[in-house]
């Protein structure tokens, strides 16, 4: 898993980008493609080096949509109530992208109904059926996914504008116009481009990243922690299955689903404010951060509740039903700070889930190798409270960005830059639209 987990640390810096110089569809399909054989290669592979090799292979292949896909949700929805409810749904219903390591071990690289069945079906399905079935189920489901990705459309407006260029200077009345890609770009060398560093960039210069990746970061090595330490609480404690351990993250599904219509009528109410019908007074964090500041203490009730409830003289049922807490409050942290990140760097929203989804990966390849000596030493009640603390002292963070949020705008070159060009769109337009 960690082979695995490290084609998602780089391969977001190189695939965001390269979105951003050639466009979405010919990164999505081709890396898509990756995945897909790779995973096939892995169900086939002879050896166990084979294995990490194309294990690796499968993570490069995708880590792209972590942030690629942030991107052509900005491309396509002007409105940040439309591009709300799309990354909204995108990180709810994402699906397993692996299923090959039982559900004690299993890391999946999204919070959503994806990583929350992966564990129920490696559990059930690799015991008795063989690991290799695991990354069978996985290839059907890419498989079939593929299907609607061939009619995936270009979304990238610099792109279009470019193909439009072409088609111009073809039929030989326009033979003057190019598009900023191709006055700009310099092919496969743009690779070295600053641009392609820009993830890393963000990380490092932006504070508005920094701090969002790094709250999401330990959201995730959180969420990685609890495939370990379910396990030892449900089936050391309460001695389930592997297959019914698997199926104690289930609430955290259904407290994803209560986080969704919380932000689709969060929305509904923006669109029918005064402020979200002005753009002269937009600022991205009255609009999108109340949902993480809601989010923080959720997900921090849920963290000790599980952790003080799991015990031999009280019902499973009651840590059980923790995950559903826990579901509402870190779904709606991923909703607001991601959508935060998408409105305030818009054209740069896939550089900047880049660089989120890099720091993600990181901290869930390392902080799951400290679950079994950490919960050996601790405890299960104060093991699991330490990651309490965590989450506590990172709640502070969006309630930071709502007061200082626009300061740390005003001094970034990168929101300078965007505020400009909004400018000069809306002077150029009589209606401002």
């Amino acid at each position: 898993m960690s082979i695995y987990l490290v084609g998602y640390v780089f391969g977001p810096i190189v695939f965001a980008p390269l979105s951003e110089l050639y466009g979405r569809r010919w990164i999505t399909i081709s890396t898509f493609s990756l995945f897909t054989l790779s995973t096939m290669a892995a169900a086939l592979a002879p050896t166990w080096s084979a294995l990490l090799v194309f294990r690796l292979l499968a993570g490069i292949g995708a880590s792209a949509p972590i942030s690629v896909v942030g991107g052509i949700y900005a491309d396509i929805y002007e409105s940040p109530v439309a591009r709300g409810r799309s990354v909204a749904v995108f990180f709810t219903v994402r699906l397993p992208s692996s299923l090959a390591i039982p559900s004690n071990t299993d890391h999946i690289q999204t919070i959503g109904f994806g990583p929350l069945m992966s564990p129920i079906i490696a559990g059930c399905t690799a015991p008795t059926l063989g690991w290799r079935w695991s990354f069978w189920i996985a290839l059907i489901i890419a498989g079939v996914s593929f299907v609607g990705l061939i009619f995936l459309p270009e979304t990238y407006g610099p792109t279009l504008l470019a193909r439009r260029a072409k088609r111009l200077r073809r039929a030989g009345t326009h033979s003057y116009l190019f598009g900023p890609l191709e006055t700009k770009s310099r092919g496969w060398r743009d690779l070295l481009q600053p641009k392609t560093l820009l993830p890393l960039r963000m990380l490092f210069t932006e504070p508005i990243v920094t701090v969002v990746c790094l709250y999401l970061a330990i959201l995730y090595g959180i969420f990685y922690m609890y495939f370990g330490a379910y396990p030892i609480i449900f089936e050391g404690i309460y001695e389930m299955t592997p297959c019914r351990s698997g199926a104690m993250f289930l609430p955290m599904g259904a407290g994803d689903l209560v986080a969704i219509a919380f932000g689709a009528m969060y929305d509904w109410l923006l669109e029918r404010s005064d402020a979200s019908k002005k753009p002269s007074i937009r600022r991205e964090e009255i609009f999108r951060l109340p949902p993480a500041c809601i989010g923080g203490p959720i997900t921090l009730v849920s963290i000790f509740w599980l952790g003080w409830t799991a015990k031999t003289d009280i019902p499973w049922a009651l840590p059980f039903a923790s995950g559903f807490v826990y579901g509402i409050g870190t779904q709606l942290i991923f909703i607001g700070l991601l959508n935060y990140l998408a409105d305030a760097y818009t054209i740069y929203a896939a550089s900047a889930f880049a660089a989120s989804s890099c720091s993600r990966s990181i901290f869930g390849a390392l902080l799951p190798l400290v679950v079994t000596k950490m919960y050996d030493s601790l405890g299960v009640a104060w093991a699991t409270s330490t990651l309490g603390f965590a989450v506590l002292v990172m709640s502070i963070m969006p309630f930071v960005l709502i007061r200082y949020g626009p300061y740390l705008r005003s001094r970034s070159k990168l929101c300078s830059e965007l505020k400009k060009e909004r400018e000069d769109r809306d002077a150029e337009s009589p209606t401002g639209e």
